[in-house]
């Protein structure tokens, strides 16, 4: 391949900025847009003689969820209570990464209050009277609308694979801890993972392995041995009942995986998913609180469901930390043992697509048992339903098997056609 100038990065970004001009003030995925900075540092990365030689990211433009810092510009959080808040004066490690590896930030994206359930008025590309999903949704939302190349978001919950599913973006939220989170505020320190939006698996992979804590990756890898893989199917009632358009993708992402030559097979889970989800909350609560406590002084300028969230964390002991830690830490352990026969999991990863309205950013439930057990999950976009949304499938690979399952993703991806 010919050299690679300086030019092209410039022309990525004013594509970029175009389409946020032009598109924005429907979608309104942004927070903060720095059209100075990006333009600075596109003209100021260096010519390039050899293409294989370029950074990973290379002039890609990239929006930041906006409870993650980047130097010069203030990290409201979502929240009226930050709404004067001092620019952050360094960059959180992993924007530090991206622009290492010759990213391009654009500006920062909305984001739910402090990454909860307070909803923004970022709306669904697909349909603005649809929500984009959340706590990441500016960051989906940029990506879907072609206003960005990549996008980082946070997830505790759900807040990376639903908003990916509702605006049909690919996502990889890596394993629990394989991301620094130095520089990002919080929301509950044990499940907060740093993850990325693209609209192709392997940029959003590559991302991933450009800031990660010591993962080196290739991305020319050795074909997946499709021929040995296992994938499990759950088939608790609890994941069974979802809406056709999303049995229908749930089918498409099977019988792709049937074509490539895996081995799929059901697999009894036995969540008892309102128990998880009364124990994730009760160590989420107190970590909010612990951190946000303060926040109360400004009741408010608070949304009620972060409010609601830090008065109820407030209440809560350190034995009731514990032993919700406890039990979710049992949780864990069986679905590892569930999971044992297999190498993956294929899952629906909501119920239904983008409900209507922007009230709400929808229901995580489906994510909620793999972002507790703490491995890779990626979400690939499948095709349109019926109503003309977005829908998708979702992988789950077990704890720190991140490069395989997100390659994994990528060559799915490409089997099923759609990005």
């Amino acid at each position: 391949m010919g050299s690679k100038t300086a030019c092209e990065p410039l022309h990525r970004l004013h594509t970029a900025l175009s389409r946020i001009r032009e598109m924005d003030h429907t979608t309104k995925a942004w927070e903060t847009i720095d059209e100075n900075g990006a333009l600075q540092r596109a003209a100021a990365l260096p010519v390039i003689p050899d293409h294989k030689a370029a950074p990973g990211l290379y002039g890609l433009t990239v929006g930041i969820k906006d409870v993650i810092d980047v130097a010069g510009m203030p990290t409201k959080a979502g929240s009226a209570a930050r709404a004067n808040i001092a620019p952050a004066e360094i960059d959180a490690t992993v924007v530090t990464r991206l622009k290492n590896a010759g990213a391009i930030i654009l500006g920062k994206t909305k984001t739910t209050e402090f990454a909860y359930t307070d909803p923004t008025d970022t709306a669904n590309p697909a349909n603005p009277r649809h929500t984009p999903g959340g706590s990441s949704s500016g960051s989906a939302a940029a990506v879907a609308a072609g206003m960005a190349d990549l996008a980082l978001g946070t997830q505790t919950v759900g807040s990376i694979c639903r908003p990916a599913a509702y605006c049909g973006v690919a996502a990889f939220k890596p394993s629990t801890g394989s991301t620094a989170c130095h520089g990002v505020v919080p929301l509950s320190r044990t499940f907060d993972t740093v993850g990325f939006l693209a609209r192709d698996m392997r940029l959003a992979v590559e991302a991933f392995a450009c800031c990660a804590d010591g993962v080196a990756l290739e991305l020319k890898a050795a074909p997946m041995p499709w021929s040995t893989l296992r994938v499990g199917l759950i088939a608790d009632p609890f994941y069974l009942d979802c809406d056709p358009d999303v049995a229908a993708a749930l089918e498409t992402g099977r019988h792709a995986l049937e074509r490539l030559g895996a081995t799929l097979t059901d697999i009894k889970a036995h969540i008892d998913y309102e128990a998880m989800r009364e124990q994730h909350r009760v160590m989420m609560f107190r970590e909010a609180a612990l951190a946000h406590d303060h926040l109360l002084e400004q009741r408010g300028l608070l949304g009620p469901n972060w409010r609601a969230a830090l008065e109820r964390g407030a209440t809560l002991s350190e034995s009731d930390y514990w032993d919700a830690r406890d039990s979710l830490a049992e949780a864990r352990v069986r679905l590892a043992a569930a999971c044992g026969p297999v190498d993956v999991l294929l899952l629906p990863p909501t119920r239904t697509t983008a409900p209507e309205g922007l009230h709400s950013t929808g229901d995580a439930g489906l994510i909620l048992p793999w972002t507790v057990f703490g491995g890779p999950l990626a979400v690939l976009p499948v095709g349109t339903a019926g109503n003309g949304l977005p829908t998708a499938v979702m992988i789950a690979g077990k704890p720190w098997a991140d490069l395989a399952t997100g390659l994994l993703a990528a060559n799915l991806q490409s089997e099923l056609g759609h990005r």
